[in-house]
Order: C-alpha cells, then structure tokens, then sequence
C-alpha cells in the first residue's frame, strides 16, 4: 500500500430510527464528500458511532462501496 496522501473527511454514520445504519445514504454521504473534492472518506471511528454499527453492516457498506 502507498502513502495516503489528501484530505479525508470524518463521515458520519446514516441511522435508521431503530438504530441500524441506513446502508445507502450512509454511501451516498461517501460519494457526496468525494464529490465535493476531498479524496476519501473515513468511517466507522471518529465520529462516535462506531459503537453503534454491527460488522455485518460494516461489510455491506464496503461491499457498496466497491460496486
């Protein structure tokens, strides 16, 4: 792996009301911050909602993310 280099915002977890993430607009907040100009997003730590997200739904995430 290279060295990461430019500017990778904090993305915050999209919850439903029952507390599960809401997949797709968590995704698209990604690609929204991609869009308008930072290199990357980062999820899942630095926002305080970590706690909150079950590693399966952390997998669909990625899973969308790469199609």
């Amino acid at each position: 792996m290279g060295e990461i280099k430019g500017i990778y915002a904090a993305a915050v977890s999209i919850l439903n009301d029952d507390l599960s993430l809401d997949v797709s607009k968590t995704v698209k907040h990604c690609e929204n911050i991609i869009n308008d100009g930072c290199h990357g997003a980062v999820l899942f730590g630095s926002t305080g909602q970590s706690q909150l997200i079950q590693r399966s739904e952390e997998r669909r995430v990625g899973k969308e993310c790469r199609s």
